[in-house]
């Protein structure tokens, strides 16, 4: 019952170990299942029997039958692959009945319009008039039915319109990957911190949907900071994400039930859309519309948070580590608990930390403290001061017996060694332990390797040393030499681009260097850094002459830091110009 009463749809499919895998879409009425039985299984729905239920195994009709001890439906399936589809629909005794019902009031009117008016009765019958306006009604329900839920007008209009919907209350035209327009959203401008509210989003399928799909929005900052809580869905939404029966000329709604994280402090937030496909886990990158630093993530709108009245317990607090007793950090500020990060790291990664904060009474001044970092000779090779609150918010700002949450993003310096670190944070008395880092230092070079062909190409803070290609008819493999002549402050990520003589793409690689493994925040100043890429060629190119370019750019604006001109190739022919 407490699946049910949350929201989301349930899987009702009972199933035996001779199930292989599965996969379930869900339906407005039903559900739909791809399976792989090792042999001949019975299974059960857990739906009790009703004779609107159908069942297609393999797009073949199949016979439901009710459970003698508990009434709910249960079919046998063949071994091997099966499409099972379970709808709830009309049944042939209801649509007749429905239609008996339509003739009986047909017959009803005509039997009043007719009535002799002689017949001896008690009252007299109505006259004339009483007639047409019988039949005025039974004409007003014929046009709300044939006129008011079929056209557009005031009572009923068309929402979409070329591409467009109507009467929303934030606009979009967000492009996701070609397969999904995001049109926009119904939801609040403005939210109290402590408020539970409903965000609806609006989306139109580009064509017929045969793969399964994942939605996710969240509420973000400007850093890239989620700041609600895991979304629930509202009590009777009416469309399921990404299901099959999505048209390509209407839209689907898409809702969600969101709270902020305890201790959000006030301030504007970005409300951000993801899509991606569940079945490789491959997102939809969107476009039209400004993108986080995450370039999977949409920036659809923001939304205004004012204070919240918190009342925060252990059990509530969202947080990993709750102090018993807050730690006094300065006079007026104490530190009730923190969550830290954990796994392994290598130079240059992004750390976040976050913090809860409790004023215990009203601070006079924007207090500051600081993280420390210790090797395991116990000795600080890094620090970072902070401000308490962020700049958005203050303690400066804060009312006595305030909670404020605070995510803090640190990045690991560049040349740290391998080894474990503490990170810590200053307080009153003491530093406060906040996690233990394991860190794994890649190996450097800092003599230039072997490559075929030297280059001199400046890209900003970054020199292309030279690279080293070969090609055959199906691929090209490319391995670059970087070199940086300055700290990178953002990971950049490279392109390699393949040009025809008319500058059109014709194959490409995009990842960030050294097949995700060497980021450029980890870079450091002289040492070499070695990249391999693969590019897959069409397998119908023409013959002729191909530029191979190669740079480096901003995943969250696109914005390049320069790009250089490797080689022109000649194509089919195996060999250069």
């Amino acid at each position: 019952m407490p699946q049910y009463e949350a929201g989301p749809p349930i899987n009702r499919l009972v199933l035996l170990e001779s199930v292989v895998s599965q996969q379930w879409q869900p339906q407005p009425r039903g559900d739909r299942y791809l399976l792989t039985l090792s042999e001949e299984t019975a299974v059960t729905y857990r739906a009790f029997y009703f004779p609107g239920w159908r069942a297609q195994v393999n797009e073949q009709p199949s016979h439901l039958l009710p459970r003698a001890d508990d009434g709910l439906m249960e079919l046998t399936l063949p071994a091997g692959e099966v499409v099972l589809e379970l709808s709830f629909g009309p049944t042939p005794l209801r649509v007749a009945t429905q239609i008996a019902t339509g003739l009986l009031l047909l017959l009803c009117l005509l039997g009043w319009w007719r009535w002799p008016d002689t017949l001896p009765l008690a009252e007299p019958m109505p006259d004339r008039a009483s007639h047409w306006a019988l039949l005025l009604l039974f004409g007003l329900l014929l046009v709300g039915r044939a006129v008011v839920d079929y056209t557009d007008n005031p009572i009923r209009s068309q929402r979409l319109v070329e591409g467009q919907l109507r009467d929303v209350a934030v606009a979009t035209a967000v492009d996701f990957g070609g397969e999904f327009v995001h049109l926009g959203y119904d939801g609040p401008s403005q939210v109290a911190a402590d408020a539970v509210f409903t965000v609806t989003q609006y989306w139109q399928a580009q064509r017929a949907i045969g793969v399964p799909y994942g939605f996710r929005l969240q509420i973000a900052d400007e850093a890239g900071h989620v700041w609600n809580k895991t979304f629930d869905r509202p009590f009777g939404y009416a469309d399921f994400p990404g299901h099959p029966g999505w048209q390509t000329d209407k839209y689907a709604r898409d809702a969600y039930e969101l709270r902020l994280l305890p201790g959000t402090p006030p301030g504007r937030y970005w409300l951000e859309a993801e899509l991606f496909r569940l079945d490789v886990a491959a997102a939809l990158i969107p476009t039209g519309g400004p993108t986080a630093a995450d370039p999977r993530l949409a920036r659809i709108g923001q939304l205004e948070v004012i204070p919240g009245n918190w009342n925060i317990t252990a059990g509530d607090a969202a947080i990993a580590n709750v102090l018993p007793d807050p730690v006094v950090v300065r006079p007026d500020v104490a530190l009730a608990g923190w969550s830290g990060p954990e796994g392994r790291w290598q130079p240059g990664d992004d750390l976040t930390l976050t913090l809860l904060w409790t004023a215990v009474a009203a601070p006079a001044a924007a207090h500051t403290t600081e993280l420390l970092l210790y090797g395991e000779d116990g000795e600080l090779v890094a620090r970072q001061p902070i401000l308490i609150g962020g700049e958005t918010y203050p303690t400066s700002e804060w009312p006595a017996r305030q909670w404020v949450r605070q995510q803090i993003t640190w990045r690991l310096p560049a040349t740290l060694e391998s080894g474990r670190y503490t990170w810590q944070l200053a307080t009153a008395t003491q530093p406060l332990l906040v996690a233990m880092l394991d860190v794994t230092a890649p190996t450097r070079q800092f003599e230039p390797p072997p490559m075929a062909q030297s280059s001199q190409a400046e890209l900003g803070p970054v020199r292309l040393a030279g690279f080293t290609h070969q090609f055959d008819e199906a691929h090209l493999s490319l391995s670059l030499v970087w070199q940086t002549t300055a700290d990178l402050p953002r990971r950049y990520r490279v392109f390699v681009h393949l040009l025809n003589e008319g500058g059109e793409l014709v194959a490409q690689s995009d990842a960030e260097p050294a097949q995700w493994g060497r980021p450029t925040t980890g870079w450091v100043v002289g040492e070499y850094v070695v990249d391999d890429h693969t590019l897959s060629l069409p397998p119908d190119l023409p013959p002729g002459g191909y530029r191979l370019t190669a740079g480096l750019y901003e995943p969250g604006t696109g914005q390049r830091l320069g790009m250089a001109e490797l080689i022109t190739l000649a194509i089919p022919g195996g060999a250069e110009p």
